[in-house]
């Protein structure tokens, strides 16, 4: 399951590279915690103008909020358009928000829903924002209820028939996982008033456990990755969903083994031209602080090639964005501890003749960001928008701050 790791063990590390780094970072705007929000640990969504994300804690209950960011002439102002109760509405939002064509925002929540469920905490819901005049209202688009999914916590995408898919990191095959399952994928469509919700696929362990986000093809396949699993039972896989003949079918295209190939994959996959596949793992690799992996289509099986093993310290270490390919054809990600300070990092990988190279686009140094956990966007511009869940001053007597959105620039 896509689980976010706030903890990150500090070492004392000089920072003299700082000067080599090309890019610039901004904070746009400064999570103060309490009813404000705080602790973001999803990237950001640009709507109209704005910018719209989720805060995993706070709010007027306390268990999240949904806020914009809207650009003034003196900055970034925010406004909290909804804070969850962590009843029927759903409580800790997680993932990346989407939107559809007429500007509602849909996202998940990992606790609420129906509290029947999970110890009385509830499996979390999908819910859709709607503005009106009186503001934004919540409704709960669906509330799982453990076998058919629970913790849905990756990005919901769209296919062009106005339905929406995502996973779940629990829940399906309750014999899964002691009891609470190894997760699913789904796809919810319109259905008179409400939504209708159909299970796609249930993992079962030796397939795959705990799905994190989707990418969908031009043919209706999507692909993804889960954080335990697969052949190896713990490390994870990479797998593909092709849509029915009669049912989806899942294929495993990768496993992973927990050695130098990495393990724990915590955030989907990227395309390139060719069709391989790009991604990140949590932990092993030579150090065991992770890697950036390639998957290349090849007959009988997919092959794995290992671009970059983390190194920790000024290298990075532990990734744990999406990746993101900018108009070169560089990659870039971010990774949760190392850089000049242990406060994380965005990093980059430039591709000579097929060899990978990684640098350090950007250390954070705590008071501008520490621990990026969120998957990070482009805009227009050619720059980078993400969250990071600590920075700043005190917050709730927590030393390590509350979290931003920051922009930058390569």
């Amino acid at each position: 399951m896509r689980l976010r790791h706030v903890s990150i063990t500090v070492s004392l590390v000089l920072v003299l590279a700082a000067c080599a780094w090309a890019g610039s970072e901004n904070v746009l705007y400064q999570f103060r915690g309490d009813r404000g929000g705080y602790l973001p640990q999803a990237g950001v969504l640009f709507m109209k103008g704005n910018i719209y994300g989720t805060t995993f804690y706070g709010g007027k209950p306390g268990w999240g909020t949904v806020y914009q960011l809207k650009h003034t002439q003196s900055g970034w102002s925010k406004k909290t358009i909804y804070g969850f109760t962590r009843g029927k509405d759903g409580g800790l939002p997680y993932g990346e928000l989407t939107k559809d064509e007429a500007g509602n925002l849909y996202g998940t929540t990992i606790q609420g829903g129906d509290l029947k469920y999970e110890y009385g905490t509830g499996c979390g819901v999908v819910f859709e924002l709607t503005q009106g005049p009186m503001g934004w209202k919540e409704t709960v688009v669906h509330a799982f209820h453990l076998k058919d999914g629970c913790m849905p916590s990756g990005e919901l995408v769209w296919d062009g028939a106005g339905n929406l898919y995502g996973t779940t990191g629990g829940g399906g095959d309750i014999s899964c996982a002691r009891g609470f399952g190894c997760g699913t994928v789904f796809k919810l469509s319109r259905s008179g008033a409400g939504w209708k919700l159909t299970t796609l696929h249930i993992f079962r362990g030796n397939d795959g456990a705990g799905p994190v986000s989707l990418l969908r093809d031009g043919k209706g396949n999507f692909y993804g990755a889960t954080g335990g699993g697969g052949t190896s039972v713990y490390y994870g896989t990479v797998f593909r969903l092709s849509p029915p003949g009669k049912a989806w079918k899942l294929t495993t295209l990768y496993s992973f083994t927990g050695g130098a190939d990495g393990s724990s994959p915590s955030a989907g996959v990227a395309f390139d031209q060719s069709g391989a596949l790009y991604g990140t793992t949590y932990y092993g690799g030579m150090n065991g602080l992770g890697v950036v992996y390639k998957v290349t289509p090849a007959k009988p099986t997919w092959t794995e090639t290992v671009l970059h093993p983390f190194a920790g310290g000024q290298d990075g270490e532990n990734p744990y964005s999406n990746l993101l390919f900018d108009s070169e054809g560089n990659l870039y990600g971010t990774a949760l501890g190392g850089g000049g300070e242990n406060n994380g990092a965005i990093f980059k990988l430039t591709n000579s003749g097929g060899v990978w190279t990684e640098s350090i686009a950007y250390s954070f140094n705590e008071s501008d960001g520490s621990a990026p956990e969120g998957d990070i966007i482009w805009d227009a511009s050619g720059n980078l928008y993400g969250t990071t869940s600590a920075s700043g001053d005190f917050c709730n007597g927590d030393q390590s701050g509350c979290g931003n959105v920051y922009e930058f620039t390569p």
